[in-house]
């Protein structure tokens, strides 16, 4: 049988594990945000390098 004191401390572990999860969670969501508007931004700069070839391609030398 576990005294008090070994339960006491191992209840402060498993809480400080639980609070290292969170931070990292916390930590990842911008992570995650930053590759869910990956491929929007990637969308938008085609659309613009599209747009700059059509304005290059209308000046002649």
């Amino acid at each position: 049988m576990r005294s008090r004191d070994e339960i006491g401390v191992m209840a402060t572990s498993v809480g400080g594990i639980a609070g290292n999860v969170e931070t990292l969670a916390t930590a990842a969501t911008p992570t995650t945000e930053g590759v869910e508007d990956s491929p929007r931004a990637s969308s938008e700069l085609a659309r613009m390098s599209s747009d700059l070839r059509s304005l290059v391609g209308s000046f002649r030398v």
